[in-house]
């Protein structure tokens, strides 16, 4: 299987730090977009959490 998206990022995320990779991310996917016009349609992004960032990814039942 082939993926038209023009763009392939991977965002390694270890830390949380208050949420501040996601501006990291936002910043990134912003810049493509309307920095060098590419269609967001052409823009793929991924956030490998690991470590400490991979309690993000448990759902309420985890936590109860």
């Amino acid at each position: 299987m082939t993926d038209p998206a023009q763009i392939k990022q991977l965002h390694d995320v270890v830390p949380i730090d208050g949420g501040t990779f996601l501006s990291g991310m936002k910043t990134s996917l912003n810049g493509l977009q309307f920095g060098f016009g590419i269609p967001k349609e052409q823009i793929k992004a991924v956030g490998g959490l690991h470590g400490p960032a991979h309690m993000l990814n448990y759902a309420d039942h985890i936590w109860t």
